[in-house]
């Protein structure tokens, strides 16, 4: 991906703006109106999936090696094509439970394995993972967990008590043997 700020001419990058000049007729088709301050190369400035980069958000990845590899981004990372993210409310809720062990049993056997050691969360199969829909009080203890786990990431503190916890409060509203739960739909982008 190229990020070129409006504010500096992309003429400065010779090479990036000659590939992109042979595409100038194409690259201004897409463009309905040329909004002020906008440039042919430029995708126009609405809800882009730039702009979707730079509010929080989970991201995962595409392959992993057996284990829930969802982190909130509250740092507006760039990701790439091997990377998957999810945006909306409740991210720190659904960070809990994505990251679970519960998860990631369930994730390892309804999801398609590479091999012996990978699991290819592709978006088609996180967005129909079941997800217990808990109110806003429901969810502050996890919220608090993940805040406090993000935290002790920052400073090189270990977490594996706290992950812990949130298991264990994850695996009672999920036992989905014993009661019939409302579910969420996990829209990731």
């Amino acid at each position: 991906m190229i990020f070129a700020h409006r504010d500096y001419p992309i003429e400065k990058y010779t090479a990036i703006y000659k590939r992109l000049l042979s595409y100038k007729n194409e690259l201004e088709k897409r463009l309905n109106v040329v909004r002020d301050g906008e440039f042919w190369w430029q995708i126009p400035y609405t809800i882009t999936y730039r702009a979707k980069l730079l509010i929080p958000k989970i991201i995962y990845p595409e392959t992993t090696v057996r284990r829930s590899e969802f982190c909130i981004d509250n740092d507006s990372i760039f990701i790439d094509k091997t990377c998957f993210m999810i945006t909306g409310v409740s991210l720190h809720y659904l960070n809990a439970v994505l990251a679970s062990k519960v998860m990631e049993w369930y994730l390892e056997t309804e999801l398609r394995l590479l091999g012996k050691n990978s699991i290819q969360y592709s978006k088609q199969y996180i967005e129909n993972v079941p997800i217990p829909k808990l109110n806003k009080k429901t969810q502050e203890p996890f919220i608090k967990l993940v805040d406090e786990i993000m935290e002790n990431k920052k400073q090189g503190k270990a977490t594996a008590d706290l992950e812990r916890e949130i298991d264990i409060m994850v695996y009672k509203p999920t036992n989905l043997l014993t009661k019939k739960l409302q579910l969420w739909k996990v829209e990731s982008k």
